[in-house]
C-alpha cells in the first residue's frame, strides 16, 4: 500500500428512484475541512471517531501503537513501518463494510500538529463504490452507482480523463510539452512535485527555504518550495501553484508519475470520480 499523505508546519445496496433533477443516493457522507484536509466521522466496531478521508491512500489507518510491526510502508515523508489488523465493521454514516484489512501506526504526530483528535485514515478505495462526488459547497461525499453518471455529469462540467497509479486516482497535466500523471489528494494539504518533473521553464523558485512535511509515517522530510507556472486541467486554468519538490520515486515506478495534486488546491466546487469509465468531471 502506499499513502500519497502530505500535512504541513458501500455496502449495504439501497433502492433509488429518480426524482426531477435531484437523484436519490446511496450514501451521503458530511465532511468538515481543516487547514485543507478533509475530516469524516466513521465507527470503527463501533467506537466513534475523527478520520481523514484521503483520497490517495489506497486503504485505512488506525491511529494506534502496533503490538508488532509487519509491513512497510511509503508515504510522502518516507517510509515506515506499520502493524496490522483486521476491522470487523467499518461504519461510515449510512455506508457499511465488513472484514476490512488496516494498518496501525502511532499519529500522534499529527494530532499535534492539527491540535485535535485524529482516530485515522480512510482512503476512498474502502468506499467500494462507482461513483464519488465530492461536493466542497455543500462538504459531502456522495457515493452512487454508475447508473446515476448521466444525471449527475448533465449540467456544466468540464471533463478529463482518469489514470489509475497504483490504483489510485490521477489525471495528466502537461509541462513543458511533456505528460506527467498527478495523483489526486484529498489527504494533502499541498501539492507535491517530484524532482525528476522539475525544468527552467516551468517552475520559479520560491524563496531560500524548506518546509517540514508530515506524514502517515513518524518520519518528517524537508522540501524545497516552488511556484509552478500556468497549466491546464479539464479546460480549467491554473496558474502560479504553489508546490513542494521532492524525490518521490520511492512512491511509485510509473514513468509519468509527476507527483500528487493536493484537491484542497483543486479549483473546483464539485467533481465526480466515474471510476468505471475512468472519467473526471469538475465543476468550478
Amino acid at each position: 500500500m502506499k499513502l500519497y499523505f502530505v500535512i504541513l508546519s458501500c455496502l449495504a445496496l439501497q433502492a433509488f428512484g429518480l426524482c426531477g433533477n435531484s437523484p436519490a443516493k446511496y450514501h451521503s457522507i458530511p465532511f468538515d475541512t481543516e487547514s485543507g484536509l478533509m475530516f469524516i466521522e466513521a465507527f470503527v466496531d463501533g467506537e466513534i471517531g475523527n478520520y481523514i478521508f484521503d483520497t490517495g491512500c489506497d486503504g485505512v489507518v488506525l491511529n494506534a501503537t502496533p503490538q508488532e510491526k509487519t509491513i512497510r510502508l511509503s508515504s510522502t515523508s518516507g517510509i515506515s513501518t506499520f502493524g496490522e489488523t483486521t476491522i470487523t465493521l467499518l461504519q461510515v454514516d449510512s455506508y457499511e463494510v465488513s472484514s476490512v484489512k488496516a494498518y496501525v501506526g502511532d499519529l500522534s504526530h499529527l494530532e499535534k500538529a492539527y491540535k485535535r483528535k485524529i482516530s485515522g485514515i480512510i482512503g476512498s478505495s474502502v468506499l467500494t463504490t462507482d461513483i464519488i462526488h465530492i461536493n466542497k459547497v455543500e462538504k459531502t461525499i456522495d457515493l452512487y452507482p454508475i447508473q446515476m453518471v448521466h444525471q449527475l455529469a448533465s449540467g456544466k462540467y468540464n471533463v478529463q480523463n482518469l489514470i489509475s497509479i497504483d490504483g489510485l486516482p490521477a489525471i495528466a497535466i502537461t509541462l513543458d510539452d511533456e505528460e506527467y500523471h498527478f495523483v489526486l489528494d484529498s489527504g494533502s494539504s499541498r501539492s507535491l512535485i517530484n524532482t525528476k518533473v522539475l525544468t527552467a521553464d516551468n517552475f520559479n523558485l520560491l524563496q531560500a527555504g524548506t518546509i517540514n512535511v508530515l506524514g502517515a509515517g513518524s518520519s518528517t522530510s524537508q522540501c524545497q518550495t516552488a511556484l509552478l507556472d500556468a497549466f491546464v486541467i479539464a479546460s480549467i486554468k491554473v496558474s502560479e501553484l504553489p508546490v513542494l519538490c521532492k524525490d518521490l520515486s520511492h512512491l511509485s515506478s510509473h514513468p509519468q508519475f509527476g507527483g500528487v495534486l493536493s484537491l484542497d488546491q483543486f479549483p473546483f466546487e464539485e467533481i465526480i470520480l466515474d471510476l468505471p469509465n475512468n472519467k473526471l468531471f469538475i465543476k468550478s
